[in-house]
C-alpha cells in the first residue's frame, strides 16, 4: 500500500515538473514575441540595460540576412534565431570575439531565409549592466521561383537549357524540379552552390522511384560546391530536387541539357518485351538506348532469317553488356558479349550465327548498364574464289633425239604455273605428258620417224581444275 501511494505521489511530481517546464518554455516564448523590437534594415539599434533582448525581423523575400553586433562592455553572448512560431531553428552560438586589445565585443553572422517573420535574441549574462549597437542587413536572393516547392507535386517547371537561381536556408531544405522528355536521350544536371553547405542531389521517375542519390561536399578551399551528371532516360516526366544536409544554406544555380538519343524507333516502353518487339530488315543498320537501371529498360527486336545461311551480328555501343538472340518460346540461340575496346575507346562486339528459318528476336539491356548503342545484322558474304589468271604462252627452248627412239625437249619457264603438258605426235602416234619442270623425254618412239612437238603451261585452282594458257609453236624433228 505504501509503495503503491509513493509511486503514485513521483509521478504526480514528474507531471508536476514537466507542467512547469511546459508553461516555462511558453513563457519563455510569448516573452520572446511579445516583447521583441521591430527592424528595419540598413538601420543600428542602440541598447543599454541588464535584461536579454529579442528583435523581429521580416524578411520580404528569400535572401540573405546579415547582423552585426558592437559592445564594450559585454564579454560574452548567445544569439539564437527563431521563426515566426517562437521555434530556434539555429543552435546556440557561444561567441568568442571580444578582444582584449580593442576592448570591443564584435559579432558578425548571416543567415539564409526564406519570407517570413524571425525573431533574434541577444541573450547574455544578465547579472551586471551591459550596451550594444545592432545593425541588420538584406540582400534579396532573387530566386526563380517560389519558395512553394518542397514535394514533387509543387515542383518547379523547369524548361531545358535554362538555369535556375534557387535559396537553401534554414527553413527551405529542399527544392524540386520537373522536367518533361519528349523523346529518349541523355539528360544532364548541373548544380554550383554557394559557401558551407553540403547538399545532395536526387532524380526521380514519375511514379516516385528514386534513380539517383548523390553528396556533395563543399570544397574546404573555394568552398563553392558543384555538381554535374548525366542520365539516360527514357521519354517521360522526371523530377530532381536538391537538399540541403549541413552547412548555413546558400543560393544555388540548377540547370540542364539534353541530347536525343535519336533512337530508331521511339522508346514507348513496348519493345521491354517479346511480343512488343520492333521490326528489322537484315542489313540495316538501327540505333537505341538503355535507359536508367531503375528504369528496367529492355529493347526487343524482331528479325527473319533463312536456312543455310551465315549472318554477322556487329554492336557498338557506350556500355559492356551482353545481347542475346531467342526463339519465339524465350528459349536463347545466340550469346554475344560487348566488350571495351581500348583501342576506340567504345564497346562493342561482332558474332557470326546460323539458324534455322524462322523469327528470332535480339535483346539489349540484360545487365542494366546505360548509354546508346548502334547494330547490324547482315548475311555473312559468300567467299569468292579468286580469278585464275590463264598461263602465259610457252616457248620451246630446244628440242633434238639424242639417242635411238627418244626425244629430249626443253623449254623456257613460264612464271605462276602449277605444271606443263607436252605434247609429241605424228600420223601415227601421239604422247602427250605432264611435267613439273621445263624439260621432259619422250621415249619409244618410231625411228626415223619425224614427230611434231609443242608445250603448254596450266594452272589448277582449289579443286584440282586446270586452265591451260596456249600451245608453243610446233617444231618437228626426226627420231635417231
Amino acid at each position: 500500500m505504501e509503495r503503491t501511494i509513493r509511486t503514485r505521489i513521483l509521478k504526480l511530481c514528474m507531471l508536476l515538473c514537466f507542467g512547469v517546464m511546459a508553461v516555462s518554455s511558453s513563457v519563455k516564448a510569448d516573452s520572446i514575441s511579445e516583447t521583441a523590437q521591430s527592424v528595419s534594415f540598413g538601420t543600428t539599434y542602440n541598447y543599454a540595460g541588464k535584461e536579454d533582448k529579442s528583435y523581429k525581423i521580416i524578411v520580404p523575400s528569400s535572401g540573405k540576412v546579415s547582423i552585426h553586433v558592437v559592445s564594450t562592455d559585454m564579454n560574452w553572448a548567445y544569439f539564437p534565431l527563431y521563426d515566426a512560431n517562437v521555434e530556434r531553428i539555429t543552435s546556440l552560438k557561444p561567441n568568442e570575439d571580444f578582444s582584449s586589445i580593442t576592448g570591443k565585443l564584435e559579432y558578425s553572422d548571416y543567415y539564409y531565409l526564406t519570407p517570413g517573420t524571425y525573431y533574434l535574441q541577444v541573450d547574455h549574462n544578465n547579472d551586471y549592466f551591459v550596451n550594444w549597437q545592432i545593425s541588420f542587413d538584406f540582400q534579396a536572393t532573387n530566386e526563380s521561383f517560389t519558395n512553394e516547392d518542397d514535394t514533387t507535386g509543387a515542383a518547379n517547371v523547369a524548361q531545358i537549357g535554362q538555369t535556375y537561381t534557387g535559396l537553401l536556408g534554414y527553413t527551405d531544405k529542399i527544392d524540386y524540379y520537373k522536367v518533361d522528355l519528349g523523346l529518349a536521350g541523355k539528360l544532364t544536371i548541373n548544380v554550383s552552390g554557394t559557401e558551407y553547405m553540403d547538399y545532395r542531389v536526387y532524380l526521380y521517375s514519375q511514379n516516385g522511384t528514386e534513380l539517383s542519390e548523390e553528396y556533395v561536399d563543399y570544397n574546404e578551399i573555394t568552398h563553392l560546391p558543384s555538381y554535374s551528371n548525366t542520365f539516360n532516360l527514357k521519354m517521360g516526366t522526371y523530377y530532381y530536387a536538391i537538399e540541403r544536409v549541413s552547412g548555413w544554406g546558400g543560393i544555388y544555380q540548377v540547370g540542364t541539357s539534353f541530347v536525343g538519343a535519336s533512337e530508331s524507333f521511339p522508346d514507348t516502353g513496348n519493345d521491354d518485351y517479346i511480343g512488343g518487339a520492333n521490326p528489322i530488315a537484315i542489313g540495316t543498320t538501327y540505333y537505341g538506348q538503355i535507359a536508367n537501371a531503375n528504369l528496367k529498360d529492355d529493347d526487343y527486336y524482331a528479325f527473319t532469317v533463312e536456312t543455310g545461311k551465315t549472318y554477322i551480328l556487329s554492336v557498338t555501343a557506350e556500355f559492356t553488356d551482353n545481347c542475346n538472340i531467342y526463339d519465339g518460346a524465350g528459349n536463347r540461340k545466340k550469346y554475344m558479349s560487348l566488350d571495351y575496346n581500348k583501342a576506340t575507346g567504345n564497346c562493342g562486339g561482332v558474332g557470326e550465327f546460323t539458324l534455322p528459318s524462322g523469327t528470332y528476336y535480339l535483346r539489349f539491356g540484360e545487365y542494366r548498364h546505360t548509354g546508346n548503342y548502334s547494330f547490324a545484322i547482315s548475311e555473312k558474304p559468300q567467299e569468292q574464289k579468286p580469278a585464275i589468271v590463264k598461263p602465259g604462252k610457252v616457248k620451246l627452248k630446244k628440242v633434238k633425239s639424242p639417242k635411238k627412239r627418244t626425244l629430249r625437249i626443253q623449254w623456257h619457264k613460264v612464271a605462276g604455273v602449277s605444271g606443263y603438258e607436252v605434247e609429241v605426235k605424228n600420223k601415227h602416234q601421239k604422247l602427250t605428258c605432264t611435267a613439273l619442270s621445263t624439260k621432259a623425254t619422250a621415249k619409244y618412239l618410231t625411228r626415223k620417224k619425224k614427230y611434231k612437238v609443242r608445250v603448254r603451261a596450266y594452272v589448277e585452282d582449289e579443286e584440282g581444275n586446270r586452265v591451260y594458257g596456249a600451245w608453243s609453236k610446233r617444231k618437228t624433228i626426226k627420231v635417231k
